[in-house]
C-alpha cells in the first residue's frame, strides 16, 4: 500500500470533507468523554501510529511530511466533532422515548428497542438502562407492540457454559442477569398484544419462567415472534411457557441463519413448542419456517388438532425451508403424509407455504389428493425450490384447474420439471371461472418460447390474472410476440375484442419489447372494455393513441 499526498490531503469536489484512513476515523471514536489533555495526547499517539505505518510501506523516498501530519490531525478533529454530534443526537433521541414512556404517552404505542450498536434504526440505549427500561414498559398502559433485537455474535452473549469459557466479558455487555430484570419489569405490563424478538441470543429458563406468568396475566397478547434467536436448551421452557395460555392469534418461530448454529433447533425441539401449541384454538397464522421440521414436527402438528379441530381458525401455515422429506427415515414421504391427512377435514386454511421442503413424488401425491378435497379452500400457494417431475406437475395442474378458490400460485425454481411439465400448468389458466391473480414461475429455466406460447394462448381464455413472473427464464423475442398477440390480436375487430385485457404485468429479469409494454400499460390503466376499445380503435384507427383520453 502507497501513502501518496493525494492519500492525505485529497478532498471531495462535492465538500470539504477529507478522505482519511479508517484508522482515523475509528480513533476518533474513543476521544468522547476525554479531557482536553488526553484527547491531544491519544491524537498524537493515533497520528504517530498511522503515519510510521504508512511509511514502513512506501518506499524511504516517500515521506509523510509535516504539513501532511498536520491536516490527519485536523481531519481527526473534524471527524471527532461529527462523530460527538451523532452522539448528541442518539442520546437526545433515547431521552425523548425514556420519557414518552415513562410518562405513559398514549400517542407512543409502538416501541422497536436494541443495544448501542444496533445497526438498525431503532431506539437505542445503553446497556445499564435495560433495567429500568423494563420497569417503565411494565408501568405503560398504552404499549400495544414491543419488538426487542439484540444484535451480535451468538458466542458473544454467553447463550451456555461452553460459551461462557470461550468469551471473556465485557463490563458493558449485555447479560442474562440484565435480560432477567428487564421481563421482571416488562411482565407488569398489561397492554401489549404483539411482542417479538429478532436476532435475540440471551433467552434463559429463567427469562422464560417470567415471560410464562406475562403470557398468563396479559390476556390482551395475541402475536408471538421469535426469530434469529439463539435458544439453546430453553426450548422446552418456552413450550411450557406456550402452554400456561390460549390467547395467541399469531405465532411465528424462524430459526434458520447463517450465524445459528444448525443444532440449536431440530424436528424433536420444533415438535415439542409446536404441540404446546395445542391450546391456542384461536391460532390464525403459523409461521414455522426455517425449523428442521421433519416426520415428528409433521407429525405434531397432525396430532395438535390446530388443523383437525372443526373450531379451527388457523387461516395461514407457513413451513417454507423445512426438510419435511426425511430419507433416513423408514417411509421418507411420511412427514408431507401426515401434513395432508391432517388438512383433508380442514376447512379454514387459505394460505399455505411448501416452499423449499424437499417433498418427492410419493408426498406430492398425498399433498395433491389433499388440494382436490372440497374442504380445501386455500387462496394462496406456494411450493417453490422443490424436487417435481412433469407427471407431478400434470396432476397438479389438474387440481388447480378447478381450484375455484386460489388467487395466487407460486411455483418458482421447480427442479426436475421439463418443457412438457410446464406447459401443462398453463391451462390452469384455461378456466375462466378461475380466480387466479397472481402466477409465479421465476427461475424455471425451462421456461422458453414454446411455453411462453402455451401460456399465451391460455391467457385468450383467462379473464382473472393480473400477474405473470416470468423472470430468469428463456424467452426470446419470438416468445414475447406470443404474448403480445394475446392481448391483442389484430386480425380482426373481433379477435381484438375477445384478447386479453385483464393481465396488467409480465415480469422479467428484462426489458420487455416497447408493444408489449404498451399493452400492459393499457390493461392497467383501464377497465377491461375500455382497454378493448381503446386497443380496436389504435388498430383499425392509427391516428388516435392506443391509452390516449
Amino acid at each position: 500500500m502507497t501513502l501518496s499526498d493525494d492519500d492525505l490531503t485529497h478532498r471531495s469536489e462535492e465538500s470539504d470533507e477529507t478522505h482519511l484512513p479508517d484508522d482515523a476515523f475509528f480513533a476518533s471514536i474513543l476521544f468522547e468523554g476525554m479531557t482536553s489533555k488526553d484527547r491531544s495526547r491519544v491524537k498524537q499517539i493515533y497520528v504517530d501510529e498511522i503515519v510510521t505505518r504508512y511509511e514502513q510501506e512506501t518506499s524511504p523516498s516517500k515521506r509523510v511530511t509535516a504539513a501532511q501530519k498536520a491536516q490527519i490531525k485536523i481531519d481527526i478533529i473534524k471527524k471527532a466533532r461529527l462523530y460527538a454530534f451523532d452522539e448528541a443526537q442518539r442520546i437526545k433521541t433515547h431521552q425523548v422515548v425514556r420519557r414518552k414512556i415513562s410518562d405513559n404517552d398514549p400517542t407512543f404505542i409502538v416501541l422497536q428497542i436494541g443495544p448501542e450498536e444496533d445497526p438498525l434504526e431503532l431506539v437505542n440505549f445503553p446497556t445499564r438502562d435495560w433495567v429500568q427500561f423494563g420497569k417503565d414498559i411494565g408501568k405503560n398502559t398504552h404499549i400495544r407492540d414491543l419488538q426487542v433485537q439484540l444484535f451480535g455474535e451468538v458466542n458473544a452473549f454467553h447463550v451456555d457454559n461452553e460459551h461462557e469459557e470461550e468469551v471473556e466479558e465485557e463490563e458493558d455487555d449485555v447479560t442474562k442477569e440484565d435480560m432477567r430484570q428487564f421481563f421482571q419489569g416488562v411482565s407488569k405490563n398489561r397492554s401489549i398484544e404483539k411482542l417479538s424478538f429478532k436476532h435475540f441470543h440471551l433467552f434463559s429458563k429463567e427469562c422464560f419462567r417470567i415471560l410464562g406468568e406475562f403470557f398468563k396475566t396479559n390476556k390482551k397478547l395475541k402475536s408471538l415472534s421469535i426469530s434469529y434467536c439463539m435458544l439453546g436448551d430453553t426450548h422446552i421452557d418456552l413450550a411450557t411457557a406456550l402452554a400456561g395460555f390460549d390467547s395467541l392469534t399469531e405465532f411465528e418461530l424462524y430459526h434458520r441463519h447463517e450465524n445459528l448454529p444448525w443444532e440449536d433447533m431440530n424436528d424433536e425441539k420444533a415438535a415439542v413448542i409446536i404441540q404446546a401449541l395445542s391450546g391456542h384454538s384461536r391460532l390464525r397464522k403459523l409461521s414455522l419456517s426455517g425449523n428442521q421440521i421433519g416426520t415428528g414436527g409433521c407429525a405434531a402438528l397432525a396430532t395438535s388438532g390446530l388443523m383437525q379441530n372443526p373450531n379451527s381458525r388457523l387461516m395461514e401455515l407457513d413451513l417454507n425451508d423445512n426438510p419435511i422429506n426425511d430419507p433416513e427415515h423408514l417411509d421418507a414421504d411420511l412427514g408431507a403424509k401426515f401434513l395432508a391427512s391432517m388438512m383433508l377435514g380442514n376447512t379454514s386454511l387459505t394460505r399455505l407455504n411448501l416452499s423449499c421442503t424437499d417433498i418427492r413424488t410419493n408426498g406430492w401425491i398425498a399433498i395433491i389428493a389433499m388440494l382436490r378435497s372440497r374442504n380445501c379452500r386455500l387462496e394462496h400457494l406456494s411450493l417453490s425450490t422443490n424436487q417435481f417431475d412433469d407427471a407431478t406437475f400434470k396432476s397438479l395442474s389438474d387440481v388447480l384447474s378447478n381450484k375455484l378458490t386460489l388467487k395466487t400460485l407460486e411455483l418458482r425454481k421447480c427442479n426436475g420439471v421439463s418443457e412438457a411439465g410446464l406447459r401443462a400448468i398453463s391451462s390452469i389458466l384455461q378456466n375462466r371461472a378461475m380466480k387466479l391473480v397472481k402466477l409465479d414461475l421465476t427461475g424455471n429455466a425451462q421456461v422458453n418460447d414454446n411455453v411462453a406460447a402455451a401460456f399465451a394462448k391460455s391467457l385468450t381464455k383467462n379473464t382473472s390474472l393480473k400477474s405473470l413472473i416470468l423472470d430468469d427464464n428463456n424467452i426470446t423475442s419470438e416468445g414475447w410476440a406470443t404474448f403480445s398477440q394475446a392481448l391483442c390480436n389484430k386480425a380482426s375487430y373481433k379477435e381484438t375484442y375477445n384478447s386479453n385485457h385483464t393481465v396488467q404485468e409480465i415480469r422479467f429479469h428484462d426489458e420487455l419489447p416497447e408493444d408489449l409494454e404498451m399493452l400492459l400499460e393499457c390493461n392497467r390503466k383501464n377497465s377491461v372494455s375500455q382497454a378493448a376499445k381503446k386497443k380496436i380503435v389504435q388498430n383499425f384507427l392509427r391516428s388516435v393513441k392506443m391509452c390516449g383520453n
